[in-house]
């Protein structure tokens, strides 16, 4: 069945009806996410995996390490679902971040269930 939907769209003072099909499936492109912990440690080449991007613990705090220098993982970046007086610019750990920040099919299901 391939029912056809209808979303009002306002733009500039005129309305105009935007067909959604079925098979249609929007998609956030403007979410502020985190990289995956292991998002270069699964992907480099063997060689490369010591220099590589990687995340470390330091003082009980997840930071990245590479290049020689140290970037923390910015909390700000993760605050979906978090009230706003938890917000912040201090790292963060990834088990204190909803996995939707930073795991792309938990981002999907997020997603599906903010009907975007």
């Amino acid at each position: 069945m391939n029912r056809q939907k209808t979303r009002r769209n306002v733009r500039k003072g005129k309305e105009r009806v935007v067909p959604l099909q079925d098979e249609h499936q929007i998609v956030s492109v403007d979410d502020h996410l985190v990289e995956h912990p292991r998002v270069w440690q699964d992907r480099l080449p063997q060689r490369f995996l010591e220099a590589g991007p990687r995340i470390i613990e330091v003082d009980g705090k997840h930071l990245w390490s590479y290049d020689g220098q140290i970037f923390p993982t910015i909390g700000l970046n993760a605050v979906a679902g978090k009230p706003p007086e938890e917000w912040g610019m201090d790292p963060v750990r990834y088990e204190d971040m909803i996995p939707g920040c930073y795991d792309p099919v938990a981002r999907i299901a997020d997603m599906d269930v903010d009907g975007v």
